[in-house]
């Protein structure tokens, strides 16, 4: 099975001395599908950037999420448990620091803190 993710599909523009030969109808035809094609591509990249910056943003609070629980853990150690993930989720949201905006929901903290497990 060919791996789709390495392959690539590249369109060549036409060159002058075709365009030169095409009616005007067609021409135009043309100019709007490479255009759309460019548009497309454009929003492609703007999306995966802004994808890159939510991956970053995440992978900050969830490092700022697992810092308040080990700061927890250190003052009630009976946080440790396993059955008392609910309870410390909570906590972390109400030590959330405000400038770093909405603390995520509970149910995030909780997977955060079954990953690290």
């Amino acid at each position: 099975m060919i791996d789709k993710s390495k392959v690539w599909i590249t369109e060549i523009a036409p060159d002058a001395d075709q365009l030169s030969k095409l009616d005007p109808k067609k021409l135009a035809q043309l100019l709007v599908k490479y255009s759309e094609r460019h548009l497309k591509a454009k929003q492609n990249r703007q999306r995966g950037a802004e994808k890159s910056r939510d991956r970053k943003d995440t992978q900050r609070k969830k490092t700022i999420a697992l810092d308040i629980a080990n700061w927890l853990k250190r003052q009630e150690p009976r946080l440790r448990l396993s059955r008392t993930d609910n309870r410390l989720a909570g906590r972390i949201r109400a030590l959330w620091p405000k400038q770093e905006g909405p603390p995520p929901s509970q149910r995030t903290i909780r997977r955060w803190l079954s990953l690290k497990k």
